[in-house]
């Protein structure tokens, strides 16, 4: 609240000052994601599909994952792929909310509107809409 506070201010006080203040912001939050986390696609493309990272703290995402618009990806989550040496991506669909501690490994595809809680492992496709908890994962429910 202070620091919406504090932007209000510098908006009305000076503009340029105001962006400053943002581009320095990017530039230490794509920091913030070089050194915390383990992003194998690039970032640019993680920032084209507005996928958020509330705390991105040991994320990993492999070099093959596809990631769909307005995703949203907690700590300590893993796209990647089942074995070294193979090249099964999963593939993640829009609007997606992946829990904290998850693991998303294979050849999968998560459909649009999925909600995968924390702790979870899926290592199988998921339809859309579905709610999804457990190790292995289990569709516990559907979005209306």
């Amino acid at each position: 609240m202070k620091l919406l506070r504090f932007l209000h201010r510098v908006i009305y006080k000076s503009r340029i000052y105001y962006m400053q203040l943002i581009y320095s912001y990017r530039y230490y939050y794509t920091k913030r994601l070089a050194l915390c986390c383990d992003i194998r696609c690039c970032i640019s493309y993680v920032g084209q599909m507005k996928t958020k990272f509330p705390h991105p703290v040991g994320i990993v995402i492999g070099i093959g994952v596809k990631i769909g618009s307005n995703c949203m990806i907690f700590q300590n989550v893993t796209l990647g792929t089942k074995s070294l040496f193979s090249s099964d991506y999963p593939t993640i669909g829009n609007n997606v909310i992946i829990g904290a501690n998850s693991i998303i490994m294979g050849d999968v595809e998560i459909g649009n509107d999925v909600t995968i809680g924390a702790f979870t492992l899926v290592n199988r496709s998921i339809p859309s809409k579905a709610i999804v908890v457990g190790n292995p994962a289990r569709i516990i429910g559907f979005k209306e």
